[in-house]
């Protein structure tokens, strides 16, 4: 009955601010990867796979943010074209100079055979903020791209990188910046984090007035360690993205969503949130509605019935063996007497 009581009072529909105008996103970052598929292990998800999720995601969003161009990813701009989708393409860059080329031919190619679905490229992800590259390194690579395609061309990274590195923004075409106040230094509480998603635009604004912003990276997990004042939860979730898009609104900042799904294969990374930035789980069930209330839990009373039929089961069992264990004693008790 308490347990039963206290589910009911954590999971009660509660106001996650203002619906998501038509209950679509503008752009959704996505990576295919499903429970037991991994870049890590280089399993990747089938073409199948991947037409299911976009089939889906035509009705969520208009724009897909990808990060690789190869490892099944060559499909996707046929695919996206087919359900109506755009794309913002992007080319993994590490330390692999070989593996670095490869994804850039096929960005290349796939922006040059799909302009109409591929509107933007990027080429690199927070490669710097891992210091997998020297900026020069990166800027041999987004130069490439740039003469071979007509795409306006970028580079991801946190938005203090840009700060940091003014050679690389005054060669990108639009500048593609991760505002993520859960991983910042100072982490904030869900009421405060809008605020400073407009702050630091404003930031990259007033060092660099020329050129358009797209607010590549912004989420909020559902799940995982608390971090000072931001704590992970289904509806915090919820209240950050639709705050998120509520400021988009307002101000006109452009911006993408990390991500459409939950990446299991990232908490080899980051832990259990690193797996819990999607809007859908890794099984593709909604986490949370973009309208309306929202429950921390909804499957709450199912797993209170196992719960509960669990430990009916178990008090069974255990009475089962208290009874056969009294009844063998009284029956050498009585064996003795006699």
């Amino acid at each position: 009955t308490v347990n039963g009581l206290c589910s009911w009072l954590n999971n009660l529909p509660q106001d996650a601010g203002p619906d998501v105008p038509n209950g679509k996103i503008s752009s959704f970052s996505f990576a295919p990867f499903r429970e037991g598929q991994s870049p890590l292990t280089k399993v990747y998800p089938t073409t199948e796979q991947i037409d299911e999720d976009l089939r889906l995601l035509a009705d969520q969003t208009h724009t897909i943010r990808t990060y690789a161009s190869l490892d099944g990813m060559e499909g996707v701009p046929a695919l996206a074209r087919q359900y109506g989708l755009k794309m913002i393409q992007g080319a993994w860059i590490g330390i692999d100079p070989k593996g670095n080329q490869a994804e850039v031919d096929q960005l290349i190619k796939s922006a040059n055979e799909y302009p109409d679905v591929i509107k933007r490229v990027i080429v690199g992800n927070e490669v710097l903020l891992r210091g997998e590259l020297e900026p020069e390194q990166l800027l041999h690579y987004i130069r490439q791209v740039k003469r071979a395609v007509k795409q306006p061309v970028s580079y991801a990274d946190v938005w203090s990188f840009y700060m940091r590195y003014p050679e690389i923004a005054k060669e990108v075409d639009y500048f593609t910046v991760h505002i993520l106040p859960y991983w910042e230094d100072e982490p904030l509480k869900i009421e405060e984090t809008a605020a400073r998603i407009e702050e630091n635009y404003w930031k990259i604004r007033k060092s660099y007035p020329g050129k358009p912003i797209l607010i590549g990276e912004s989420g909020w997990p559902s799940a995982g360690r608390q971090r000072g004042g931001a704590v992970p939860s289904v509806v915090n979730e919820a209240k950050f993205v639709r705050a998120l898009v509520q400021l988009s609104n307002k101000n006109g900042f452009d911006y993408n969503v990390v991500e459409a799904f939950n990446q299991p294969w990232k908490s080899q990374l980051e832990g259990v949130v690193g797996a819990n930035w999607g809007v859908y789980s890794a099984d593709r069930e909604r986490i949370f509605p973009l309208t309306g209330n929202v429950t921390e839990n909804s499957l709450w009373p199912k797993r209170l019935l196992d719960t509960s039929l669990l430990t009916l089961l178990i008090i069974s069992l255990q009475a089962k063996k208290a009874l056969q264990l009294s009844s063998l004693r009284l029956g050498i008790f009585l064996g003795f007497t006699q």
